[in-house]
């Protein structure tokens, strides 16, 4: 048999097949939406123009996942590419006019902490990314020099060039009051920190007959010359006695103080009655205090032994129930029936012994 072999000559077809986009999911993330829209725009979008697109109603946050907002793929490619432009740019120039928290702070030499406050006062303009704007920084740097805060240290080092262990003279004197106060954790206590008005610390260098010389310069352990001065305003455990007195007093409450001896400043707390009055309460009361309120830095409010004082004081009240629980130990006792035979005749002479014997 002879093999026969047939080729066959095959023409292949060629199939176009139309490119198809590859697969969104119909939420994404800021960073991801903006990415399509830089695509889709040719603009540099970042994930600060979603929350600007945002802010206007162009874009809406459809869910979160893991606490961060996603957004509607289908309506980020039906923004108009103009829009997108148009917020792209208001954000890249307010980025190169301002400037932020740390950075403007450094720019004109104040703690950033001044910022804040002068922000919430409407002093200077803030806006998108927590940013402050030049032009107000610089004018603010000279139309508002000596608002800004200091601590004791600086204010005693810094600006008077005295020792920091001076300053609590300068306080006991009455010269200058805390203008804020705040909390703030140290290791595993809590310590109230005060805050000092610049030009309040300047004018101190104008008192008449205080002589800042004297007092400058001095070795570690030195008197200080400022010490007459403040023999001459009340001290600090009657000021804070008759702060004591006075907050019981306005509020109708039972008032503590102890002035402890591990610490060296006095702590304070008192009765709440319906969580009044309230510590911002007495805090700002106690930096309104014409004679305590120089000592504000020294004085803790709310120490943990507070609570357990306010929970006895409540037990005491009429009608108030206490149940005490008392554990008593039984130990063993001796007696004749326990005691072997051999040993009753030394335990009998003992009880025979004379007292002193």
């Amino acid at each position: 048999m002879t093999d026969t072999t047939i080729e066959t000559e095959t023409a292949e077809a060629t199939v176009v097949v139309p490119a198809q986009e590859p697969y969104v999911p119909k939420a994404l993330g800021a960073t991801r939406i903006a990415l399509l829209l830089a695509e889709r725009t040719g603009e540099p979008v970042t994930a600060k123009d979603d929350a600007g697109l945002v802010a206007q109603e162009h874009l809406e946050v459809v869910d979160h996942y893991k606490g961060w907002p996603v957004y509607s793929t289908a309506a980020a490619r039906d923004l108009d590419a103009g829009l997108v432009r148009a917020v792209v740019g208001e954000r890249v120039a307010w980025e190169a006019a301002s400037l932020p928290r740390d950075a403007a702070a450094a720019r004109i030499g104040w703690h950033w902490s001044d910022l804040v406050r002068m922000g919430e006062a409407g002093r200077i303009t803030t806006g998108r990314g927590g940013r402050y704007l030049i032009t107000d920084l610089d004018t603010m740097a000279q139309e508002a020099d000596g608002e800004q805060y200091v601590t004791a240290q600086s204010a005693a080092t810094d600006v008077l060039e005295i020792r920091a262990s001076d300053w609590k003279y300068v306080e006991a004197a009455g010269w200058i009051r805390p203008a804020e106060m705040y909390e703030k954790e140290v290791g595993y206590r809590t310590v109230t920190v005060a805050l000092y008005r610049l030009g309040d610390v300047r004018a101190l260098l104008e008192l008449p007959g205080v002589d800042w010389e004297a007092v400058r310069g001095l070795p570690k352990g030195a008197p200080s010359p400022l010490r007459e001065y403040a023999r001459l305003a009340p001290t600090r455990a009657a000021a804070v006695r008759g702060f004591a007195q006075s907050l019981a007093d306005r509020h109708g409450v039972t008032v503590w103080a102890w002035s402890s001896p591990y610490s060296g400043c006095w702590e304070l707390d008192w009765e709440r009655i319906e969580d009044l009055p309230s510590v911002a309460t007495v805090r700002r009361e106690l930096a309104d205090d014409p004679e305590a309120g120089a000592y504000a830095s020294e004085i803790t409010l709310c120490p943990a032994w507070g609570e357990i004082t306010r929970e006895a004081k409540a037990l005491l009240e009429p009608g108030r129930a206490v149940i005490l629980d008392v554990l008593i130990r039984a130990e063993t006792c001796l007696t004749s029936e326990t005691v072997p035979p051999g040993s009753r005749t030394s335990l009998t002479r003992s009880r025979d012994l004379p007292r002193g014997g």
